[in-house]
Parts: C-alpha cells; sequence; structure tokens
C-alpha cells in the first residue's frame, strides 16, 4: 500500500512541473485505502475444517502429508 501511494505521488509530481508544485499541496498524510484481506488458502480452509481432537495418529499424518502435498503444488 505504501509503494502504491508513493507511485501515484511520484507520477503526480512528474506529471506536474515539480519545481512549481508546493510540498503543502500533496496530500503525504491522507489515509489510504485499506488494503483488501487476502482469500483464505486452500490449505487454511483444509486445516480449519479438521477436527484434530477426533482423529487418529494415521489419519492425522495423512491430513500433515496431504497439507504438504498442496502446499507443494501451489
Amino acid at each position: 500500500a505504501a509503494l502504491a501511494r508513493a507511485k501515484t505521488l511520484l507520477d503526480r509530481l512528474e506529471a506536474e512541473n515539480a519545481q512549481s508544485a508546493r510540498l503543502n499541496d500533496l496530500p503525504l498524510f491522507t489515509a489510504a485505502a485499506p488494503p483488501v484481506a487476502a482469500r483464505p488458502s486452500e490449505v487454511e480452509a483444509r486445516l480449519k475444517a479438521v477436527d484434530a481432537d477426533n482423529l487418529t495418529p494415521r489419519e492425522a499424518l495423512d491430513v500433515i502429508y496431504a497439507l504438504k502435498d498442496l502446499l507443494e503444488k501451489s
């Protein structure tokens, strides 16, 4: 978000005559748009769906390997 804001300000300065632009006119401290929340990954979604208290050791190991495979594929 900060880099995007800096790029916007730089483009504005380059578009205007940088020597005549007053620093007080630049909106350096205005609130930027809040970042967009990232969508949960498939690994997160599957992990949240796991009922760890009711897994056998073998099922838990299978879940771990399945999640590991998902991470490697993405």
